[in-house]
C-alpha cells in the first residue's frame, strides 16, 4: 500500500522539474503510465524520420514477467502518469518503479491497518482511498471474514461494501446475502436477501440489521427447520430477534403445514443455547386419561415486556369442566413470579388427579437462569428438580431459592385410599435448592446432584420441614442410555394438605432409553425404596419423519396416554417430565441466559 503513495509524490516532482527547450519535441505517446515510458521506435522505409531529427537514447530493457505471474494490465493499475514534461531521464527511472507498482496491486493478498485483504484484482482510489478487490475476494479482521465478488473497503471509515454471492462469517454463523454494508470495528451493518442457520433453524429474511456481535433483527422472515424443497411446515414473521447462544424471538407469527395457515400468534420462542424450554412445542398437548377424558392443553402468551409476563395456560376437558390460569413473572435473576388458577394438576400424586386452585399465590424467586418463566414456583420435593439435559457448565453449582405466599384449595382426587380430601387454606413457603450437573471425574462421577431444603408454615399453626438429595449415574453403550436416581428425603411436622408433600420419602428412578435410526423409544420407572413396588411407569415412543416427530406417552398412574407433535429444532427434546405440575413447575435448572 506505500508503494503507489510514494510514485504519486515523486511523479508530482517530476512535474515540477522544469524540461530544457529542445528544437523539436518528440510527438507525446499514450497517456497510460506504462505506455507512455515504452522505448521510441526506429522508423523505415516510407515514413523514416528526418535526419534532423532528435533520437532520444535507448531505454533499458523491460524486466521480464515472473513465470507464473499474471501479465501487467496497465489499465487496472493506480500508478502515478508522466506528462509529456516530465524529463525522460526521471521517465527512465521510474520504469522499475511504475512495474513494481503494478505487480504489487495484483498481489494476492494486502494488508490495511490489520486487515487482510485478498482478490484477483485491486483497484486503489487516491482521493478517498478506497479499495475495490474483485474476483475471488476476501476481508478478514480478526475472526471474521467476508466473501464476495466485489468488496468495497474504505479503510478511512472502515466500512466495507460487498455484493454478489456475499457470505460473512461472524461469531461462528456463516450468513449468505446478496448485498452488504458492514463496519468491522463496531460489527454493525445491514444485509439484503438473507439466508441463515442457527443450530436447526433455517432463517430467510429480505433485510438482517446487525446491532452488535450478538443481537441480530430480521425483517420480512421465514423459518424452519425443514431443509425440504417442499417444506412441512414454515412460520412467517414480521420480525425476528436473533439473541446468539441464547434464543431467537419472532413477532406476530403465521403457522403454515404443509402450504395451509393454521393459525396466527403474538409471538413465539426458541431458545438457542441447548435448553430446554417449558413452552416450545406450536401444537396443543393432546390426550386421554379416565378422569379428564379426552382432553388438549396449550400455554399461550398474553403479554411479553416490561414489566410483566403473562401466560395463559388452558385444559379443555370432556369429562369435567375446563382447567385454566394466568400465569405471570417479571424479568431478571431475582423475580416476581405469580399465578391465578382454578384445577392445577397437584405437583404431588399421592392422590391420582389431585388438583388444586391458587386464589393467587405469589413470591419472589431467585434462580442461575434470567429467562423469563411466568407462573413457574421451584418444586415442593428433590425428585421434581429438573436438570438440563446439555449443561453448560457440568461442574457448576446452581443456588435457587423462594419465599412464597398464598391461599389455596384442594380438590380431592380419585385414588382407592381416599387420601385426599377437600380443604381450603393460606400457606407460607421459604425453600432453597442447590444443584450441579456432574461431581467427580470419569468414571466414578455422579451425576444430576440435588439438594433441596423447605420449611412451610400453615394456617392453624402447622408447620412441615423437608430436606432431600438426589443423585444419579447413568451410562451410554451405543444407542442405548441407561441409568438410575436415587432420591432420599427427611421429613419433620405434618403438611396441612396433600398436594405439596413428598410422594415418596426414598425412591429409586431407573431409566432406559434407545435411539435405532428414526426411532426413539423412553422408559422411566419410580420404585418406592421402602415397601418396594412400583409407584408410576412412563412409557414415550417417538419417530421422526424428517423435520416433524409425532410422541405418544403413557403414564401407569394417572393412565393416561398423550400425544404431541414435536417440531425437530423447535420442540423439547429429551426423557419425558415425570411431574405434572403446570404452575408449580419449576424453572429449567440451568445458568443459560
Amino acid at each position: 500500500m506505500k508503494a503507489p503513495y510514494l510514485l504519486i509524490l515523486l511523479a508530482a516532482l517530476a512535474q515540477s522539474v522544469p524540461t530544457p527547450a529542445r528544437s523539436q519535441e518528440p510527438a507525446a505517446g499514450p497517456s497510460s503510465p506504462v505506455a507512455c515510458l515504452q522505448p521510441a521506435r526506429t522508423l523505415t522505409g516510407p515514413t523514416a524520420m528526418p535526419d534532423d531529427a532528435v533520437i532520444p537514447p535507448r531505454a533499458p530493457a523491460m524486466p521480464a514477467v515472473p513465470r507464473g505471474a499474471p501479465p501487467i494490465a496497465p489499465e487496472a493499475a493506480v500508478v502515478p502518469s508522466a506528462s509529456e514534461n516530465t524529463p525522460l531521464a526521471i521517465q527512465y527511472a521510474l520504469r522499475p518503479l511504475v512495474i513494481a507498482a503494478a505487480f504489487r496491486q495484483r498481489d494476492n493478498q494486502m494488508e490495511v491497518e490489520g486487515v487482510v485483504l485478498q482478490a484477483d484484482e485491486f483497484v486503489t482510489d487516491a482521493e478517498t482511498g478506497e479499495i475495490t478487490l474483485t474476483g475471488n475476494a476476501s476481508v478478514r479482521s480478526g475472526s471474521d471474514e467476508l466473501r464476495a465478488r466485489r468488496i468495497v473497503v474504505n479503510p478511512n471509515t472502515n466500512i466495507l461494501t460487498a455484493d454478489g454471492d456475499v457470505i460473512l462469517t461472524f461469531t461462528g454463523q456463516e450468513i449468505h446475502a446478496t448485498r452488504i454494508q458492514y463496519n468491522y470495528e463496531t460489527a454493525q451493518g445491514t444485509m439484503e436477501n438473507v439466508l441463515l442457520r442457527t443450530r436447526d433453524l433455517i432463517i430467510r429474511a429480505k433485510t438482517l440489521e446487525m446491532l452488535d456481535r450478538e443481537r441480530l433483527v430480521a425483517r420480512g422472515v421465514r423459518y424452519t427447520t425443514c431443509e425440504k424443497q417442499t417444506r412441512h411446515y414454515e412460520l412467517h414473521a414480521r420480525r425476528l430477534e436473533i439473541h446468539l447462544g441464547k434464543e431467537a424471538v419472532a413477532r406476530n407469527v403465521g403457522i403454515d403445514f404443509f402450504g395451509v395457515r393454521l393459525a396466527t400468534v403474538p409471538e413465539l420462542r426458541r431458545s438457542l443455547g441447548g435448553g430446554r424450554d417449558s413452552n416450545n412445542t406450536l401444537s396443543p398437548h393432546l390426550g386421554y386419561n379416565n378422569h379428564d377424558g379426552f382432553y388438549a392443553e396449550k400455554e399461550l402468551s398474553l403479554v411479553r415486556g416490561e414489566p410483566l409476563w403473562v401466560n395463559l395456560d388452558a385444559r379443555l376437558r370432556t369429562f369435567v369442566e375446563p382447567s385454566a390460569g394466568l400465569l405471570m413473572a417479571t424479568k431478571g435473576r431475582l423475580h416476581f413470579a405469580g399465578s391465578i388458577y382454578f384445577r392445577d394438576r397437584a405437583g404431588s400424586q399421592r392422590s391420582r388427579h389431585l388438583e388444586v386452585d391458587r386464589f393467587p399465590e405469589i413470591g419472589m424467586v431467585y434462580t442461575p437462569s434470567s429467562r423469563v418463566r411466568p407462573g413457574r414456583f421451584l418444586p415442593s420435593q428433590v425428585a421434581a428438580i429438573s436438570m438440563p439435559d446439555t449443561p453448560r457448565y457440568p461442574q457448576r453449582w446452581r443456588f435457587s431459592a423462594a419465599t412464597t405466599v398464598g391461599f389455596f384449595r384442594q380438590h380431592a382426587g380419585s385414588s382407592a385410599r381416599k387420601i385426599g380430601q377437600n380443604r381450603e387454606g393460606g400457606r407460607a413457603n421459604i425453600q432453597a435448592q442447590l444443584s450441579r450437573s456432574r461431581l467427580g471425574q470419569k468414571p466414578f462421577h455422579l451425576r444430576d446432584l440435588r439438594l433441596h431444603v423447605r420449611q412451610s408454615f400453615y394456617t392453624g399453626g402447622r408447620r412441615y420441614t423437608v430436606l432431600g438429595l438426589g443423585w444419579g449415574k447413568s451410562w451410554k453403550l451405543g444407542d442405548v442410555h441407561v441409568g438410575v436416581e436415587r432420591f432420599d428425603n427427611i421429613i419433620s411436622g405434618r403438611s396441612y394438605f396433600l398436594f405439596d408433600q413428598v410422594e415418596l420419602a426414598h425412591e429409586w428412578r431407573p431409566f432406559f432409553r434407545l435411539k435405532s435410526g428414526d426411532w426413539d423409544f423412553t422408559y422411566q420407572a419410580r420404585i418406592n425404596a421402602e415397601r418396594g413396588g412400583l409407584f408410576d411407569q412412563v412409557f414415550s415412543l417417538g419417530k421422526r419423519t424428517h423435520c416433524l416427530i409425532p410422541r405418544l406417552t403413557y403414564r401407569t398412574r394417572r393412565q393416561e396416554i398423550g400425544f404431541e407433535l414435536d417440531l425437530l429444532g423447535l420442540s423439547r427434546q429429551g426423557r419425558p417430565r415425570t411431574d405434572v405440575s403446570r404452575a408449580g413447575e419449576t424453572n429449567e435448572d440451568d445458568d443459560r441466559d
